[in-house]
């Protein structure tokens, strides 16, 4: 797949892809999105002093950067207000301000359109403009969802649309009426169109069926209108936007005469047609893309089986438009992590290992209490596998070469442990907005321009995690967000050494290994993996959360939230900077 010559700025950072750099000029500065300052600064990252500003109006939230002709992208959703019967009423138009991306200079503004998409988690819908603006392949043009409105009022209705604008000119290039919110939004690989995908719904009493449009951007028109049956609600894209995959979950059930099992509906995207539909299985949990052999992978429930019988779970492989194989997986499979060849999967009792070249199964380790496992990560020799239990604070450690548990140990410090009840739907939430973030945080790590999140924390572990494995795999550090610590393990032992408090939602390694970060809500904590220590917390104002972004290079870190930002040494950890002059920073844009 080709990447994109853009940098997306959200929560994360990604690295601008454009002409290279000699080695001494590489990663000199960062490009800041201050939102609660309405500006965009220039930092120096040797020394963190301002070099140049640029004031913006409105609320500043997202950033688009090209390499061609330089331009910076920078969007504002406008002020809007929530209403009880219509959702997000906007209040004022979607602005793009450009910029010079070497200068700071302003290069225009650009009154886009009205409102910002929303994201369907459940029943929460989040304003999320960052997945509903595509660049095209030549860093030429961008084009966005306006969400516009509709009310029960005629008079105030506002336009839903794509609109397309030309960076260089900073002209609105072309707008295309859409009569559906579309869920999800892609570009084709030519440039040359954008494909919604639409949920079924009941829009003002009408039932909706699921559908895709095809947008065609030279004629700025819709040109193919594909209906979908069933109801599909994950979708995933695969890298080279040849494939779309629509996942309809059906209607799981113990019995075989309720049971429904769910569909994959598989779409030419050249074509646009729908190239093949087939069943996956019961309650088919999520889609996930295995890069190394290019297919797609639905782990789902068998079928249901007499009471007292054991019901199996499936693991689906499609290539392309077809299903190649049909893996046996463990009973109720709910984990699954990829690692070379091999597919983990925890089910109820075993974690079940997949060969994902010959698509058998290939052993299992019996393990009580299976279906707890939140959380499975590796260490860098791929010896060791360590599995973390978010109900029960245990920590497994896994040799993966002769498989079987090496033992486990509690995490925490049972004390100050807290108790903590989330519902079904509180917590599937909760689930899939993180590996959301997640996936995009493992897109922008790897340079690429797309990702894939899933619900119920399905798919490729992130970097930020909850468990840390040293370069030499020796020690392992395990983060309890109940009791506000870290359990630091001896691996060939399975012992616990030490248990250090730190505040934190999540771990982050620095780039040598050598130690990480404990992200909180409003401190970062480094902690040395050899000697086991940790520094004295890093403290951001009005932050909600710290995230952490490391340049291409590796020798930087770049730690930020609310007011606070600071730069330092991602060989020793030591502070090199702190920025000042900042009220809200949003992104960091890295060169």
């Amino acid at each position: 797949m080709p990447r994109m010559p853009f940098v997306t700025l959200m929560l994360v950072a990604m690295p601008v892809v454009g002409a290279a750099q000699p080695a001494e000029l590489a990663n000199e500065r960062a490009l800041i999105l201050d939102s609660g300052g309405q500006a965009v600064v220039a930092v120096d990252l040797v020394t963190g002093s301002i070099a140049r500003r640029a004031s913006l109006a409105g609320a500043p939230e997202l950033a688009l950067g090209s390499p061609v002709g330089g331009h910076l992208a920078v969007f504002d959703s406008g002020p809007q207000k929530t209403t009880f019967c219509c959702g997000l009423r906007p209040m004022g138009p979607m602005t793009v301000a450009l910029l010079d991306a070497a200068t700071l200079a302003p290069l225009g503004s650009i009154e886009v359109g009205w409102g910002v998409p929303t994201k369907d988690l459940g029943r929460i819908h989040l304003p999320m403009l960052a997945g509903f603006v595509v660049p095209s392949p030549d860093g030429r043009r961008i084009t966005v969802l306006c969400a516009g409105y509709r009310s029960k009022k005629p008079e105030e209705d506002l336009p839903r649309e794509l609109v397309t604008f030309d960076l260089g000119s900073g002209q609105v290039a072309g707008r295309v009426a859409i009569d559906r919110a579309p869920d999800a939004m892609w570009g084709t690989a030519d440039g040359d169109g954008i494909v919604l995908f639409a949920r079924a719904s009941d829009d003002h009493h009408q039932s909706l069926p699921a559908e895709l449009l095809f947008v065609d951007l030279a004629h700025q028109a819709v040109a193919e209108r594909v209906p979908l049956s069933g109801r599909p609600l994950q979708s995933l894209m695969a890298p080279g936007q040849r494939w779309l995959y629509l996942l309809d979950a059906g209607s799981p059930s113990n019995k075989k005469d309720k049971n429904v099992d769910g569909v994959l509906t598989v779409v030419s995207v050249a074509e646009r047609r729908v190239r093949g539909q087939a069943p996956v299985g019961s309650g088919p949990r999520s889609l996930v893309w295995d890069e190394e052999h290019q297919t797609v992978l639905v782990p789902s429930d068998g079928p249901p089986v007499e009471k007292g019988r054991t019901r199996g779970g499936e693991l689906h492989v499609f290539l392309g438009a077809d299903q190649i194989g049909v893996v046996s997986l463990p009973e109720e499979p709910h984990l699954l992590r990829l690692r070379g060849s091999r597919a983990y999967v925890a089910g109820r009792h075993t974690l079940t290992v997949a060969d994902l070249d010959t698509l058998r199964q290939a052993a299992g380790i019996p393990l009580d209490h299976a279906d707890d496992l939140s959380e499975l990560v590796f260490s860098r020799d791929e010896r060791r596998a360590f599995g973390l239990y978010e109900a029960s604070s245990r920590l497994s450690i896994f040799d993966v070469a002769d498989l079987r548990l090496v033992g486990s140990v509690t995490t925490g410090r049972g004390g100050v442990k807290l108790a903590k009840t989330l519902g079904a739907v509180a917590l599937s939430v909760a689930a899939t907005t993180a590996s959301y973030y997640q996936g995009q945080s493992v897109a922008m790590t790897q340079n690429s321009s797309w990702f894939t999140y899933n619900i119920y924390n399905f798919g490729v572990a992130a970097p930020e995690s909850s468990v840390v494995v040293s370069p030499d795999g020796r020690t392992a550090f395990a983060l309890n967000t109940q009791s506000n610590d870290v359990t630091i393990v001896d691996v060939e032992t399975a012992a616990v050494i030490s248990k250090e408090a730190a505040k934190g939602r999540s771990l982050a390694a620095f780039p040598n290994g050598r130690r990480f970060a404990v992200l909180g809500k409003n401190e970062m904590r480094l902690f040395d993996v050899e000697s086991h220590q940790p520094a004295p917390p890093l403290h951001f104002d009005d932050a909600g959360a710290v995230s952490l972004v490391f340049t291409k290079d590796g020798r930087t870190a770049i730690a930020y939230g609310g007011k606070s930002l600071y730069l330092l040494d991602a060989e020793t950890g030591a502070v090199r900077a702190q920025v000042p002059g900042l009220l809200s920073v949003k992104a960091v844009l890295l060169e």
